[in-house]
């Protein structure tokens, strides 16, 4: 009488178990990236709307590299 060893037993089970968690990590994988992406963009969106509004600020103009005051 043949009696399978406990992996060959249950390899079937094992295998669709394995390729459940895959596609599951894959699909939560993807997802963060996306969101960490977007969460990167609107930062980078954010400092450049920032830095623009400084520089286009009238009232108190910054000097310039070399200490020399704007021209606008």
């Amino acid at each position: 009488i043949y009696v399978p060893t406990a992996f060959r037993r249950y390899t079937v089970s094992i295998v669709s178990t394995l390729s459940v968690f895959s596609v599951l990590f894959l699909i939560t994988w993807s997802y963060l990236r996306q969101r960490i992406r977007r969460r990167l963009l609107l930062a980078k969106a954010e400092r450049r709307r920032s830095k623009k509004n400084s520089e286009e600020n009238p009232i108190k103009p910054k000097a310039g590299a070399f200490a020399h005051k704007k021209k606008n």
